[in-house]
C-alpha cells in the first residue's frame, strides 16, 4: 500500500500538540500530504483514547491504516515512543512497516422504533440507564441457548484488544493472541450477591464468532449501550446480538517488541507518574491473567 496522504489527530496537551507541530513539518519536507479527508495513513498522537478518538472519527474504516504515537500515561496501544519518531519517519518513507488485523466487537441493538448497528475496537458496555438506578438485569443466550439471568453493575463483551483496557481494570483476564484470532470475552461485573454460585465469576472467551444476545424483561429494558466508552444509545431495548464480525481496522506495525514485553513494560515496569517527578511502582491492583489463544 502506497501511502501519500496523512491525517493527524492529537490530544490537548501541550506535548502533543508540540509533537504534531514538529511532525507536521517534518512530514512536508518528505513530501507528504496533509489532509483531514480520505487519508492512506492516520497518525493519533496522544494516548489509546486518541488512537480510538481517530478511529471512531473515521467510522471504523479499514482504509487507511492507523498508527499511535505516545504522548500519554500507558498508551498500550500506540506503536511509537516520541525518542523514536525519526526513525518512524525513517521507516514509514521507505516503506519499511507491517500491517496487522484487529476485529471488532460488532452489536445489533434491537430498540422498539429501530435497529442499530455499533461497533468497538476495545469493547461494547451495557449499564442500566441512568434514570433506573445502579442495576442491570438480564437474560444471557449463547447461539440461541440460555445461559443465565444476570443481576449486576455491568456487562463487558470485549475484544483481544480491549482485554487491556476496561475488561482488565473489572478483573478481566486480558487475552494474549498473537496470530489475531477472532475472539471476544464477556465479563460479567460486579454480580449481585443473591445468587453467588449462579454466575460465572471469571467471565466467558469466545473463539468461534458464536452470537451472544442479551434480553431484558420488560420491567428493566431501560440500557445504555457504550462503544469504546462513547454512549451510542440509551432507552428501551428489545434486544442485542453481539459477536466478533469480519469488520476489522489495520495498524501499522513497526516494532518486533513482542506482545509479553509489551504488556510487562506497560503494566508491571515502574514509570515517572506525570507531574512530580517521583518514580513509583506501577504494580496494578490485582493479579493480571494472561489466557493464550493460537
Amino acid at each position: 500500500m502506497s501511502i501519500e496522504r496523512i491525517k493527524i489527530i492529537s490530544s490537548i496537551t501541550d506535548e502533543s500538540k508540540e509533537v504534531e507541530r514538529q511532525l507536521q513539518t517534518k512530514l512536508l519536507i518528505r513530501k507528504f500530504e496533509l489532509v483531514e479527508t480520505n487519508p492512506d495513513l492516520v497518525i493519533a498522537i496522544g494516548g489509546d483514547g486518541t488512537l480510538l478518538g481517530s478511529i471512531i472519527q473515521e467510522q471504523y474504516s479499514n482504509k487507511p491504516l492507523y498508527v499511535g504515537i505516545n504522548t500519554g500515561t500507558v498508551g498500550f496501544l500506540q506503536e511509537v515512543e516520541t525518542k523514536e519518531i525519526e526513525r518512524f519517519l525513517e521507516l514509514l518513507e521507505n516503506k519499511q512497516y507491517k500491517t496487522e488485523k484487529l476485529f471488532l466487537v460488532a452489536s445489533t441493538i434491537y430498540t422498539p422504533m429501530r435497529k442499530i448497528q455499533t461497533y468497538g475496537l476495545n469493547d461494547i458496555v451495557i449499564y442500566p440507564a441512568r434514570e433506573i438506578g445502579r442495576t442491570v438485569r438480564i437474560n444471557i443466550s449463547i447461539d440461541g441457548e440460555p445461559l443465565e439471568y444476570f443481576c449486576g453493575d455491568e456487562l463487558i463483551f470485549s475484544t483481544a484488544t480491549g482485554s487491556t483496557a476496561y475488561n482488565a481494570s473489572a478483573y478481566g483476564n486480558i487475552i494474549y493472541n498473537p496470530n489475531n484470532a477472532q475472539v471476544l470475552q464477556m465479563m460479567l461485573c460486579h454480580p449481585s450477591i443473591a445468587h453467588p454460585y449462579k454466575v460465572v465469576y471469571n467471565g466467558l472467551t469466545f473463539l468461534n464468532n458464536e452470537r451472544i444476545t442479551v434480553t431484558p424483561p420488560e420491567r428493566s429494558n431501560k440500557l445504555e449501550i457504550d462503544s469504546d466508552g462513547k454512549t451510542v444509545y440509551s432507552g428501551d431495548v428489545v434486544k442485542l446480538d453481539v459477536a466478533i464480525g469480519k469488520r476489522f481496522i489495520r495498524r501499522m506495525k513497526i516494532s518486533d517488541i513482542s506482545y509479553v514485553s509489551r504488556l510487562r513494560s506497560k503494566f508491571l515496569e515502574s514509570w515517572w507518574t506525570p507531574g512530580d517527578g517521583e518514580k513509583c511502582s506501577k504494580k496494578i491492583g490485582h493479579t493480571i491473567n494472561v489466557w493464550p489463544i493460537f
